[in-house]
């Protein structure tokens, strides 16, 4: 309890608070720590965001020479091996409902995301994410490295709102974690912060997570019943930054 206790209080310490953005310096010491203390323990800071969707259907951002799309089928494999993943998990998200989006170079995939409407687990809290009918949750974004920082990301975005509308969703949230700079630091001035969770999670415990859960994050047990019929799939909504994909953004 006391290696507990020293632990939490390294996390408070370590992580930015509100919606502070740190240097490079800070997150190198940040990623240098996070990695010592691994073995044992993880913990970190996750924002959730929201936005409107026709907000977003009207924006036109990113490179132009990058192309995007909706992932077909015959390119699933193609895309989770460009995301590092195993090209099973992509099929089987498929076989849930989600879909996949992607930008691509000359044919290429350098940034890909997913679309959800069901509950989703949060990995680092053990909580889901779990949005109402008319709304979609992003996870799992993923660029390859060298693209970050031109902008990949948002070459996406007016795509996604755009199907995100046209399925009747009006609202959109995802979640970033604290020390993923490059990514809070493009977000688009739609979204909005609604809240931030942190947490602790020692090896072989359950996370503790500090701080009060609001729609649309829930623990499993108290996922509205009407949003119950779409089974909550454990582990799917990774995060980057950390051997895991956790919103690696552009």
């Amino acid at each position: 309890m006391e290696a507990r206790g020293r632990l939490q209080r390294l996390a408070s310490k370590l992580e930015p608070r509100g919606e502070e953005v740190i240097g490079l310096t800070e997150q190198r010491v940040l990623k240098a720590v996070k990695k010592v203390v691994r073995p044992l323990a993880r913990f970190g800071v996750a924002r959730f965001f929201t936005w409107d969707v026709e907000q977003g259907a009207a924006e036109d951002t990113g490179p132009r020479e990058l192309t995007v799309a909706e992932v077909a089928p015959g390119m699933l494999a193609e895309v989770a091996i460009a995301a590092q993943k195993p090209p099973g998990e992509f099929f089987r998200r498929v076989r849930l409902g989600d879909r996949c989006f992607a930008v691509f170079d000359r044919g290429a995939p350098v940034h890909m995301r997913w679309l959800a409407r069901r509950p989703v687990e949060v990995p680092e809290l053990g909580l889901y994410v779990c949005p109402e009918e008319d709304e979609g949750y992003l996870y799992d974004a993923y660029t390859i490295p060298e693209y970050r920082g031109r902008r990949a990301a948002s070459r996406s975005r007016r795509l996604l709102c755009r199907t995100m509308l046209d399925a009747g969703l009006r609202r959109g949230y995802a979640y970033v974690l604290a020390d993923n700079r490059s990514c809070l630091r493009t977000l688009p001035g739609i979204q909005k912060l609604l809240f931030q969770l942190r947490y602790l999670h020692l090896r072989g415990a359950a996370p503790l997570v500090l701080g009060t859960p609001a729609h649309p994050v829930y623990a499993l047990e108290d996922i509205p019943a009407p949003r119950l019929a779409a089974k909550p799939q454990s582990g799917v909504a990774q995060a980057a930054g950390s051997g895991d994909t956790r919103a690696a953004s552009a």
